[in-house]
């Protein structure tokens, strides 16, 4: 499972369990995040990739 989303400008790929360095993100380590902007998903090995045009409808990721 994965995702590419758009944080500050920029654009990140997060997995799960992963810690992401996020520059001027106004959080404290360890705080949860959830970004709306998700360009790219995929559920999982084998599952269809999902492409947002640009975005993905009514997703998000939480970091």
């Amino acid at each position: 499972m994965y995702a590419i989303f758009e944080a500050k400008g920029k654009q990140f790929r997060g997995v799960p369990d992963q810690k992401l360095r996020i520059p001027s993100l106004a959080a404290d380590p360890g705080d949860r995040v959830t970004f709306d902007t998700v360009l790219l998903a995929q559920a999982g090995e084998g599952q269809d990739v999902l492409v947002g045009r640009p975005s993905l409808d009514g997703a998000s990721v939480a970091v």
